[in-house]
């Protein structure tokens, strides 16, 4: 009895570690990545293998499913000037006036405008004017930064601070075979001496040798980081719309 108990309770462990491998409001992909779930079945492949752009024939509550193609988005993008369905009917009977107030479980931005809770504090700037991600005080998806803001997951452990205080990159674990950073944060093992700078200080490209990274890669080595690299990708993420 005891053992089939200790087994119950093992197996509760692992798959509670196995869900909380990504963030609340993240899509895990087959491969381990997180993406936000605002990303699922929005037309474009995020995950490596595309599974997050399949069964996407129900969109769930706060978003509107484009007739013309099994796409979810946003509702609050519906009549704002952008055709974000494939068939562009998100832009169709649109009208110029709305009803003051929103109904309950929707917030209203300062400048205007209905978002569902769900938009509420995850992360992504959905007000005109930003205030949907002010005071948070906890995140309904991404990681909750001291200041009360939210940034996505994807942020974390990028080596570039994003929160005021830089706790998202000091809640990096360090794995057995990772390469320790000068400043303590870790890479894997397979960035070291890979041709490219990872570490802030450039440190896991020193005293390796000669480089075996590809030589069409070498400009970018002397005048681009991984870090900004993945900042470069941020801007491209947030702005993809």
């Amino acid at each position: 009895m005891i053992g089939k108990l200790a087994i119950s309770l093992l197996l509760v462990a692992v798959v509670a570690a196995k869900e909380l491998r990504c963030l609340p409001g993240s899509f895990e992909c087959n491969d381990g990545n997180c993406i936000p779930d605002r990303y699922v079945c929005d037309g474009m492949a995020d995950c490596m293998g595309g599974e997050d752009e399949v069964d996407c024939s129900d969109c769930p509550e706060g978003y509107l499913h484009c007739i013309s193609g099994d796409v979810c988005l946003p509702e609050h993008w519906v009549c704002d000037g952008y055709y974000d369905c494939p068939g562009g009917e998100d832009e169709a009977n649109c009208t110029t006036t709305s009803m003051p107030g929103c109904d309950e479980g929707y917030y209203e931005c300062n400048g205007g405008g209905c978002i569902h809770n769900r938009f509420r504090c995850d992360s992504f700037y959905d007000c005109p004017s930003g205030d949907d991600e002010s005071a948070c005080t906890e995140c309904s998806a991404g990681f909750h930064c001291k200041e009360d803001i939210c940034i996505p997951e994807y942020y974390l452990c990028d080596e570039f601070e994003d929160c005021h205080r830089g706790e998202d990159e000091i809640v990096c674990d360090c794995q057995d075979t990772d390469f320790v950073c000068g400043n303590g944060h870790c890479i894997p093992p397979d960035w070291h001496c890979d041709g490219y700078y990872d570490c802030f200080g450039g440190d896991d490209e020193m005293n390796c040798g000669t480089s075996d990274a590809p030589s069409a890669y070498q400009g970018e080595r002397r005048t681009r980081t991984r870090a900004q690299t993945s900042f470069l990708l941020k801007l491209a993420k947030t702005n993809r719309r």
